[in-house]
């Protein structure tokens, strides 16, 4: 029997690790991190648990790349929307629908959300989350000002917190993470919001702009 190559060796591990990975997001998105024990992990994959830790030292080192490879999607998927050419404040509209969904629809998605909740705090990722949410509305805010799809007396950068603030905590306290009561709860907060930095006879279009996006189904669909 011939011998495998360094470079099927590391295509084969590469396939091995993309497996945990796809096994750990179903497992901790249904049962959370500390009722998922890597067992069930090395089940799913049809390897060993010693196999396991070959690639991932401990749980927690798992969750935390779970979580990692969630954040890059998400950021893929914010810099999809910017990129797309609408207004600004359209734009702040469709992130917070785009990541919603994304969090909801995917196994990973519905882990890593679940994960920064449960031991994000304690490693500081709560709050580079929310920091990188404020960070992303800001000069979308600041912009929708210039366009005049915003008006109001407070900065930009206060009007983001406000907005990311509440984003964050709509997606931490989604009930089993049902995409949705999300959808609808993430309409009515905007609802709330638009009559407060929106000009007056702009309100009736925006509100019909939240309506149409917390009807997209698909998480990439603009």
């Amino acid at each position: 029997m011939s011998k495998l190559s360094s470079v099927e060796k590391k295509s084969r591990a590469d396939t091995t690790r993309e497996r945990v990975v796809a096994a750990a997001a179903l497992e901790f998105a249904t049962k959370g991190f500390h009722r998922t024990n890597l067992s069930d992990i090395a089940d799913r994959c049809d390897i060993t648990k010693a196999s396991l830790y070959h690639y991932f030292p401990s749980k927690h080192d798992l969750a935390i790349v779970l979580i990692t490879l969630q954040r890059a999607d998400a950021k893929t998927a914010v810099d999809s929307v910017v990129t797309h050419g609408i207004p600004a404040l359209e734009s702040a509209v469709d992130i917070s629908f785009v990541i919603a969904r994304e969090l909801t629809d995917s196994p990973l998605g519905r882990a890593g959300l679940r994960l920064t909740e449960e031991i994000g705090r304690d490693a500081g990722i709560y709050h580079e989350v929310r920091m990188e949410w404020e960070s992303s509305f800001t000069p979308l805010l600041a912009k929708a000002a210039a366009e005049g799809d915003v008006t109001s007396d407070y900065p930009a950068s206060f009007l983001a917190r406000v907005v990311s603030s509440l984003f964050v905590g709509l997606l931490n306290s989604a009930p089993g993470c049902d995409a949705d009561e999300l959808i609808r709860d993430l309409q009515r907060a905007w609802l709330i919001i638009l009559p407060g930095i929106v000009p007056p006879d702009k309100i009736a279009y925006f509100t019909q702009f939240v309506g149409r996006r917390a009807e997209v189904r698909a998480p990439t669909a603009l």
